[in-house]
């Protein structure tokens, strides 16, 4: 009984060794973000660029903004320096940091991770962060996440994980959307309808939580599999 408890003691401080090391040589590459630069973009903006946190409340790791995360879409509004597909994920709120489709017909906006992680569960989008714009916001759309990539959105690559149709309540500033842990490298926004013209997103948030988000499926997975066997 004793040598069994003192087995089961090693492998907890062994474990416990090997994720505190793991951690320390993996830090989190997140985005470099210049607020002035931005404030510059946004100057006379009725609200500036407010500065996207890299966690939520529960400490779940925001993946959009981590270094190798790259945003598309099908379309933007052309002729606005401040309505661009980078404004996705660039870690700014807002609307004079945001990304409005070119089209009012069905549009989507994605993010390329970098590489499969575990345990994503919540996205959040909005039109304008601090509520000064109420138009352009979306009413009808679905969250798609993929491990391969189409561009097709009716794909069977695509996995369908959330979505949302109210008319009456537009996602005008940052709302999340909650759904069960899944593994995903593209995250993709599909919009069907906004309240007005093309729809707006200032920012998408990709969240999954710490330990999933910390080491991506390509590079730790077997490893992290191992030590969870004990």
């Amino acid at each position: 009984m004793l040598k069994k408890f003192l087995v089961t003691v090693f492998v907890a401080v062994v474990v416990s060794m090997f994720i505190a090391a793991v951690t320390e040589a993996t830090p989190y590459k997140f985005k470099e973000r210049d607020i002035e630069e931005a404030e510059k973009l946004c100057e006379g903006a009725p609200c500036p660029p407010e500065l996207v946190s890299t966690k939520d409340d529960e400490g779940n790791i925001n993946l959009a903004l981590l270094e190798d995360a790259e945003p598309n879409a099908d379309s933007f509004l052309s002729g606005y320096a401040i309505h661009q597909i980078e404004h996705l994920n660039d870690g700014f709120y807002n609307n004079c940091r945001s990304w409005i489709s070119g089209t009012t017909a069905e549009t989507w906006a994605e993010i390329d991770l970098g590489d499969v992680y575990e345990g994503i569960k919540k996205v959040a989008i909005g039109s304008d962060h601090c509520g000064n714009y109420t138009d352009r916001a979306a009413t009808k759309f679905d969250i798609l996440v993929a491990t391969e990539y189409n561009a097709d959105s009716s794909a069977g690559t695509w996995n369908k994980v959330y979505s949302y149709d109210d008319a009456s309540n537009p996602i005008s500033t940052t709302t999340p959307s909650e759904f069960n842990p899944v593994e995903a490298r593209y995250v993709r926004i599909l919009v069907f309808t906004s309240n007005q013209a093309e729809v707006r997103i200032d920012e998408m948030e990709i969240y999954g939580s710490v330990l999933t988000a910390v080491y991506p499926q390509g590079k730790l997975t077997t490893t992290w599999g191992q030590i969870k066997q004990y």
